[in-house]
């Protein structure tokens, strides 16, 4: 798991729900970085993938959840059991994608 991810507490994550805090707008220049460490070729030859994986879960947020659910399962937790968390995080997948030129679904 990317170490990022696991330094985020999950009553982090709890509280940046009920604040409607952007994770974009907390960590818009560690996201970028994380993000300009994968070289586009890689990005290219995992796209047949990703949208394997699209297919199977219908959207990035569902893919992420998944992946959150085996990789930092207390993360996942707070997610789906705070209120509106679910909704929260839809919202800060399909940000983060935008800005990222990701697609969210294909």
């Amino acid at each position: 798991m990317n170490s990022a991810v696991r330094a985020v507490a999950p009553d982090q994550v709890s509280r940046a729900i009920r604040e409607d805090q952007s994770l974009w707008a907390l960590g818009k220049s560690d996201i970028e970085e994380m993000a300009a460490r994968i070289p586009p070729p890689v990005i290219e030859a995992g796209r047949p993938l990703y949208r394997k994986a699209l297919a199977e879960y219908g959207t990035s947020t569902k893919l992420v959840l998944a992946w959150l659910s085996q990789d930092n399962p207390a993360l996942h937790s707070a997610i789906v059991r705070t209120v509106g968390g679910p909704e929260w995080f839809d919202r800060q997948v399909r940000e983060i994608c935008g800005r990222l030129g990701l697609d969210y679904e294909l």
